[in-house]
């Protein structure tokens, strides 16, 4: 499933929706481009643990929803920086997760609100993106075109998959009941007899905090019981003068970040396109969060598709900034990620 932000059954429309709820409507936002932000500093957490044997630790990701300007992000263009690794390794948090619970606050100082989400497939959504260049700590995505059709036509219910088979789409499969205990409490999500969870209908908007430990519980179902427990992360607090990403041509871009100490990961999703189709193009980028910044290759920039906020347009697919701590649960149809994540979204600028 992908994040880029809180879907899992198409992911990147679960992200265009959310992100609905969250920025303004068809056309730009008028404003600066990106100016320094404030610094943040976050006490030191315990380290994440397992406590089954099929669980393994990684760094971070989280569902695809955007939200408001990371305040300890800032861009500066260019910065002498040796290349990172893309990090994490596979697997990879935009689409190769078959669901997850995702722990997710959104802090706004006006409006801060948080989300928690439950769901899993049978396996993978099908493929929408594949990647056209991969360089330092940054990958390309551009959307698949109109894949070949199936000889005879696949059923109802399936894709083509290279067209040379055909796959039923993704079905949703339970955990049983959930339940996560968190800063504020305890939150119980209960699926119905399709796998759909419910859970409370109203949530504090600050579910963790750096000194927090958060623990998750799965009863079982089709996929087996498993518990996990991640320590907290810091909040991206908005600081950002109009929250803006203007990416240009020619150089580097480096986005920057006041680390918080608190063992995370950073991942950045910036997308152009009509929310209505996948995203034309995907700009992901992901490093630690103990690194301060991730440096942008001007090969990839150069081959974001062209978007100008100030002027009118379909909605766009949103961009955004995480923090975020992942742990991982392995299942039949595919790994399953358990997240804490804090997400603002960022207006972003790519002119030709």
């Amino acid at each position: 499933m992908n994040r880029l932000h809180a879907r899992r059954s198409f992911p990147w429309l679960a992200a265009a929706l959310l992100g609905a709820l969250f920025l303004p409507a068809c056309g730009g936002d008028e404003g600066t481009d990106a100016a320094d932000v404030a610094s943040e500093t976050a006490a030191d957490v315990p380290v994440e643990t397992a406590t089954d044997p099929g669980g393994e630790a990684v760094d971070p990701g989280m569902p695809d929803t955007p939200q408001e300007i990371p305040p300890d992000v800032s861009l500066d263009l260019p910065l002498d920086l040796p290349s990172m690794d893309v990090h994490p390794v596979p697997p990879h948090p935009l689409f190769d997760f078959v669901g997850g619970i995702w722990m997710v606050e959104y802090p706004n100082p006006d409006y801060p609100s948080s989300v928690i989400d439950v769901r899993a497939n049978d396996k993978p959504d099908a493929p929408t993106h594949d990647l056209s260049a991969s360089e330092g700590a940054c990958q390309l995505w551009v959307a698949k075109g109109t894949p070949p059709a199936c000889t005879p036509p696949c059923a109802s219910g399936h894709y083509c998959r290279d067209g040379k088979e055909c796959v039923a789409y993704p079905v949703r499969v339970g955990m049983g009941n959930v339940l996560i205990d968190a800063a504020e409490g305890m939150y119980s999500f209960v699926p119905d007899e399709s796998s759909w969870y419910t859970g409370p209908t109203s949530l504090p908007a600050n579910l963790f905090d750096p000194s927090t430990v958060v623990t998750v519980t799965a009863a079982g179902g089709t996929i087996p019981a498993f518990e996990r427990t991640l320590s907290g992360i810091a909040d991206l607090v908005p600081g950002l003068a109009d929250g803006r990403i203007t990416l240009e041509n020619g150089k580097d871009n480096t986005l920057s970040w006041t680390p918080a100490g608190d063992s995370s990961t950073i991942e950045v999703v910036l997308q152009t396109g009509w929310h209505g189709r996948p995203p034309e193009t995907i700009l992901w980028c992901t490093g630690p969060d103990a690194a301060g910044k991730v440096v942008m290759p001007q090969a990839l920039v150069e081959g974001v598709g062209y978007l100008d906020p100030d002027s009118p347009s379909l909605f766009q697919h949103p961009s955004f900034v995480r923090r975020v701590k992942r742990l991982v649960v392995e299942t039949a149809g595919g790994p399953l990620e358990v997240t804490l994540t804090s997400q603002v979204g960022v207006v972003l600028k790519h002119l030709w």
